[in-house]
């Protein structure tokens, strides 16, 4: 009781100092002007001389002081300037005219909770769902009226605006039309039963046109089909899209689809072109798609520094081994200077070749002008706090790679990635790839958006800023990759495709390497490591003999040699280097091996013959030395 007591005074003090600017304010002084007659709903004086005000359905009262009703000679009847503040007006005269509820009347009828007459049953009709409202059930337990959705700041509506941006209006669009998508899921699922009474309330905005059936996830899928396919991958959504998981692909059906979208990119744009990096001129001065890649040391805590710049410097070879100089520039970001020792050691002797650096950006990653880039404040400020404190280190190489495919677009390689394919035929599109081995995995070590602000970045971006860190293991077990989540929030694969297995073969691994191979942060996985540490495999000896030919003749190094595995290697690879022929072709566009910088380099192993087989190409010089930099 003492309790309820408080509350009473606290409320009635506050009250009372609300309504005394109104009474101590010079311009309606009580001397000079006129409260003029209350309407007959508002209660008069009591015996005191106050004015009783009810609040509440049992009309517990405050009092107001009562001004005296002078007018001094002023016309009321021309003072409107408390009509916002909901006092009626002056002046008039109730007994002759017509009684017109005022939003003074209206305010009070509010707080007294009085159902009057037409806008009461109209706001009734708005915060009650079409099941609520026609529910008759007494055994069902009553619930609380759901919050209506304000219609002018729908999606829907604010793609109507013309005003906005086109990026803008056309994720806003693809969000109202998943939203629909949505609706009718819930609907379905409600009709079919499934939905609990009193657990899941809908209310729809959408009237008749939500029997519509032109938007359900298989129209939407057709329409994305139907829209003019302008890259040889856009060709194959179809296909691509029928296959979720990565056991659902027979290795056959994915090689060949593999070489569909390669002779399809070389009938749309006539294939390679001849360039080199010495005839195609600074990358900055053509139009060229960027393949991003991030190496960022400051949170490096591996001990063999010179061993992890080998392996990342092979991502870089790779690179300039295998793409089309004339298409494509390599862009690697950093959080170090680009001319410190750590960048040089990385790039080791491609820095002594000015025509292989002017196919190389290097930008240190500065947040205040990259997250500028991203239009809403609140995501620029979850942004700063996520690189700033890394609260969920789990999504660190998720920030990096969404907010550069964000405002750039392009394709982004993880910086433990190697590439043994041109990729200009995949470029153009939103996707990730199906992980080798591991069912129901999506990977980022290629990640491609089809241009900046695309739907695809749209989603990654806003889903990296409302990322919460676990509470606890448990939650961190139950929480999913983020391109997974995206992947599975989008059924019909409109902004977001997975490309087969066999696009980017993967390190076997029990346990994922998390973000190391994106931020160079830490000694990885470590263990034994097919890539490092074993023979060639038998569908790349072709596509790399050449190496595997000077890895066998070579013993200058003290590398644990793996060629004594396969001695067939040697005789198979035995070519006259002099002879004409076609080119070998690698069996996959990429290789990821996951951050495994602990494992220790073998001679003769894929990593091994990879370098010798790019550097051979790019007629840069071999380093022999113990530690192989």
């Amino acid at each position: 009781m003492l309790f309820h007591s408080a509350v009473y005074v606290i409320a009635s003090a506050l009250f009372a100092s609300a309504l005394q600017p109104i009474a101590t304010d010079p311009s309606i002084d009580g001397s000079a002007h006129s409260w003029g007659e209350m309407p007959a709903s508002v209660p008069q004086d009591d015996a005191s001389g106050n004015q009783v005000l009810a609040i509440g359905a049992n009309a517990n009262t405050l009092r107001m002081p009562v001004i005296p009703q002078e007018t001094g000679g002023v016309d009321m009847s021309a003072i409107n300037t408390l009509a916002g503040l909901g006092v009626p007006a002056f002046g008039g005269n109730p007994a002759s005219e017509p009684h017109q509820p005022s939003a003074y009347e209206n305010r009070i009828r509010l707080l007294r909770r009085e159902a009057s007459a037409p806008h009461a049953a109209e706001s009734g009709r708005m915060m009650m769902s079409e099941d609520d409202h026609h529910d008759s059930d007494e055994n069902q337990v009553p619930h609380k009226a759901v919050y209506q959705e304000d219609p002018r700041f729908s999606p829907e509506a604010i793609f109507a605006d013309k005003k906005l941006a086109p990026e803008v209006a056309e994720f806003l669009g693809h969000l109202a039309q998943r939203g629909r998508v949505h609706r009718k899921v819930v609907k379905a699922a409600r009709e079919a039963g499934l939905a609990q009474s009193g657990e899941a309330h809908v209310v729809s905005n959408e009237g008749e046109g939500d029997n519509d059936d032109s938007d359900d996830i298989e129209d939407m899928r057709k329409a994305a089909n139907s829209m003019p396919k302008k890259t040889a991958l856009s060709h194959f959504f179809e296909q691509l899209d029928t296959k979720t998981k990565s056991s659902s692909w027979m290795e056959k059906e994915c090689t060949d689809l593999a070489k569909n979208v390669t002779t399809k990119y070389q009938k749309m744009f006539g294939g390679r072109s001849q360039a080199t990096w010495g005839t195609a001129g600074p990358a900055g001065m053509a139009q060229r798609a960027e393949i991003h890649t991030g190496m960022f040391f400051k949170r490096w805590t591996g001990s063999k520094t010179k061993e992890a710049a080998r392996k990342l410097r092979l991502g870089v070879l790779s690179f300039l081994a295998t793409q089309d100089p004339q298409k494509v520039k390599l862009h690697i970001w950093t959080d170090v200077d680009k001319n410190s020792e750590t960048m040089k050691e990385m790039l080791g002797p491609i820095g002594h070749h000015p025509e292989l650096m002017d196919a190389i950006n290097i930008t240190t990653f500065d947040p205040k002008i990259e997250f500028l880039k991203v239009p809403p404040t609140v995501a620029r400020e979850r942004l700063e706090e996520h690189y700033k404190k890394d609260p969920n280190p789990e999504i660190r190489s998720d920030l990096y790679r969404a907010v550069v495919l964000y405002n750039y677009g392009g394709l982004w390689m993880d910086a433990d990635t190697v590439l043994m394919q041109d990729v200009a035929p995949l470029f153009g599109e939103d996707w990730a790839h199906l992980v080798r081995g591991r069912e129901g995995a999506i990977g980022g070590g290629l990640l491609s958006a089809s241009g900046p602000k695309s739907h695809f970045t749209n989603a990654y971006l806003i889903s990296v800023v409302m990322r919460e860190p676990p509470m606890d293991e448990e939650e961190k077990k139950a929480q999913k990759p983020l391109l997974v989540e995206i992947f599975e929030n989008d059924p019909a694969h409109t902004i977001l495709h997975v490309l087969p297995p066999c696009f980017l073969d993967t390190e076997p691994s029990q346990e994922p390497a998390g973000n190391v191979a994106v931020l160079a942060s830490d000694a990885g996985v470590g263990g034994e490591s097919v890539f490092f540490g074993k023979a060639v495999a038998q569908p790349y000896r072709a596509f790399f003999s050449s190496g595997i030919k000077d890895a066998s003749s070579d013993n200058s190094t003290s590398d644990v040699s793996a060629l004594q595995e396969t001695p067939a290697v040697v005789e198979n690879s035995d070519d006259d280097d002099d002879k004409e022929k076609a080119p070998a072709q690698a069996p996959t566009w990429a290789y990821h091996w996951r951050g495994n910088f602990a494992a220790p380099w073998a001679r003769g192993s894929l990593a091994d013959v990879a370098e010798r087989t790019f550097m051979k190409q790019l007629k840069l010089h071999q380093v022999h030395s113990a530690t192989a930099i």
